[in-house]
């Protein structure tokens, strides 16, 4: 069965949700993906395609990415992630799935009723950020919440939102990516699916930068939020339902 137009589909919603948000192509593709296609070749588009989704927005903000930020995250994500491999080991992916979604959701609500932590030590502050976000993406997959909430709180421009995310994953799928090229997932058929889902790509991609750049402040605000909250909700179902199992 020819699984190009599904495929498409789904790499529209996903390029949508990565226009609007700045982060979600993952989200999205690898769970509907996973339906009509093998779920190791999802998370291998999703790391390809994610990367390069974000580099027209990445272009595009670039005068509103905030390296001073971006490169304390960057480095305690990665100290992170070294953390989050070794808690596996002595929790269930399913348990922290489950409890971190609903910390998730519930800081979320928080946020949409527009409650506020002050924190005055953002360079510290960010630290903390990063390093709990790698440590999540290395033991649940789920690190882009915590910056992103972070990001709200701290009531950066909804350009610089964006921008941090994009420029942030940007290292972080270009790195994983790499490594999954080199153990052989990119096969001629995936990569030939691969280039018949990039215009629904860049449709998708230019539909969710129009959408974001005449959406007001607060309103963009709501959306991210509400996204977040979503993939709380995915989370913590994903990890109730292992549970079950």
């Amino acid at each position: 069965m020819d699984f190009t137009f599904a495929a498409s589909a789904i790499a529209f919603l996903a390029a949508i949700a990565q226009g609007v948000t700045g982060f979600g192509f993952g989200l999205v593709l690898v769970p509907l993906f996973s339906v009509v296609y093998d779920p190791k070749a999802a998370v291998a588009v999703s790391l390809s395609l994610g990367f390069l989704s974000k580099l027209p927005i990445l272009w595009l903000d670039r005068q509103h990415v905030q390296w001073r930020l971006i490169a304390p995250l960057t480095v305690a994500s990665l100290v992170g992630n070294f953390l989050g491999t070794r808690v596996l080991i002595f929790a269930s992916g399913a348990t922290l799935r489950l409890g971190i979604g609903l910390i998730v959701v519930a800081l979320s609500t928080l946020l949409f009723f527009s409650y506020r932590l002050q924190i005055k030590r953002e360079g510290l502050a960010t630290g903390l950020v990063g390093l709990v976000s790698g440590t999540l993406t290395g033991a649940t997959s789920m690190g882009g919440p915590p910056v992103v909430l972070f990001g709200v709180n701290q009531r950066w421009a909804k350009e610089s939102i964006r921008a941090n995310m994009v420029a942030l994953s940007t290292l972080t799928f270009g790195f994983s990516a790499g490594l999954v090229a080199t153990s052989g997932a990119f096969t001629p058929e995936l990569l030939r699916l691969e280039a018949l889902m990039l215009p629904a790509v860049v449709v998708g991609l230019f539909l969710g930068n129009l959408a974001f750049r005449r959406a007001p402040r607060r309103l963009m605000y709501q959306i991210i939020i509400l996204f977040v909250i979503a993939t709380g909700v995915v989370g913590a179902w994903g990890g109730a339902t292992a549970l079950l199992r």
